[in-house]
């Protein structure tokens, strides 16, 4: 089959759609990390007692529908980078700007404040793994701490900043393996993503070798984003609500879940995009531009935040259904408006700070 000419530009109408998408996205991240039914301490295990329906609730929320989040934005980010030509050399020294050194400077941050922090008697209570206690480590706890190794660097969330990094540098060759093969390495690549085969290339994981390619097809055959906007409403959402349904039925079936859980996460992904009709050209809209500048900022600055503020829920408020829902919806809304908050004063009174943190905001990110 003869490569099909890259003539590829996103439309100002998909533009603003996909910027209005990440402002969903970034808060369904933030939904997934709030996830829990108990918290480790040193002074030993709080598991919360939640009642069936309200963990059915978390599911379908945090597992069902957020889960679309994060291989939405490795979509996204691989089709904003093969919209344009560009070089290796080019775009590996944009995106040691935009992603890696954000990427060290957070890390780096991270574990100087925990390290102080643990230096506080009654704050260690927080720390029962030995593996996060800066004080214990040797040069290989540091060295997993940066590259994730092991599987995440000290600041989780920025495993899809490490993995969105190496894709970039494997970008070109990617781009030639689908032009050569391109239907052959697409059924590899669903048949991979369906029944979630471990690729284990550079400690990428599936998610993310396979959206950045989705992102590739996607600029490769010209395909707009508007074209879901041509499935009816009804069937769309119907079809999405009854997998969402299926994910949850099915949770303890092993494999037929597996498969129906990632059927949800495209699905999901289409249907969310769909969704953006509703807010564009609509009052919504420039609020929502604004708030999608800080998507990446929330995304780098959510977890650590996170976490310490479940801790503190788990032991100091109630553990009933009530405060149950109260904490799991209130914790990541207060987080998510948090970040934008931080990101706009940073960005008004420290602009310097804010571009080293954020890579001026990674043009494939955003």
């Amino acid at each position: 089959m003869k490569n099909i000419k890259i003539n590829y530009s996103i439309t100002t109408d998909e533009s603003r759609r996909i910027d209005i998408l990440k402002v969903w996205l970034a808060l369904m991240v933030v939904f997934i990390h709030s996830y829990s039914e108990g918290m480790a301490f040193t002074t030993g295990n709080i598991q919360l007692d939640v009642p069936d329906w309200l963990h059915i609730v978390k599911y379908v929320v945090s597992q069902s529908i957020s889960r679309c989040a994060v291989p939405a934005f490795f979509t996204i980010s691989a089709v904003l980078l093969y919209r344009k030509e560009f070089t290796w050399k080019e775009n590996l020294k944009k995106k040691i700007k935009t992603l890696i050194i954000p990427y060290l400077i957070l890390n780096t941050f991270w574990i100087c404040f925990l390290w102080l922090i643990q230096q506080i008697e009654w704050v260690k209570t927080f720390f029962p793994d030995s593996a996060l206690v800066i004080s214990e480590w040797d040069i290989f706890g540091f060295v997993n701490a940066y590259m994730g190794y092991t599987g995440y660097p000290l600041l989780y969330p920025l495993w899809f900043v490490r993995d969105l990094f190496v894709l970039n540098i494997l970008a070109k060759l990617i781009k030639k393996i689908i032009d050569k093969y391109p239907m052959t390495i697409m059924c590899i690549l669903l048949l991979v993503w369906i029944f979630n085969v471990p690729t284990g290339v550079f400690c990428i994981g599936t998610q993310a070798i396979c959206f950045f390619s989705f992102g590739y097809y996607i600029v490769k055959y010209d395909i707009r984003l508007s074209i879901v906007d041509k499935i009816h409403n009804f069937i769309m959402s119907s079809f999405y609500f009854i997998l969402i349904a299926l994910d949850v039925i099915t949770r303890d079936w092993g494999n037929i879940h597996g498969i129906i859980h990632q059927f949800c996460i495209l699905v999901g992904i289409c249907f969310w995009y769909r969704c953006t009709t509703k807010i564009y050209n609509s009052v919504w809209e420039k609020k929502l531009l604004i708030i999608s500048k800080y998507s990446f900022f929330v995304y780098i600055f959510h977890e650590m935040s996170l976490t310490v503020l479940k801790k503190i829920g788990m032991m100091f408020l109630p553990r009933t259904p009530f405060f149950q829902v109260v904490q799991y919806l209130a914790i990541p809304i207060i987080i998510f408006i948090c970040c934008i908050i931080a990101g706009e004063f940073l960005e008004k009174y420290v602009p310097k700070v804010y571009s080293l943190l954020t890579g001026k905001q990674a043009e494939n990110v955003r």
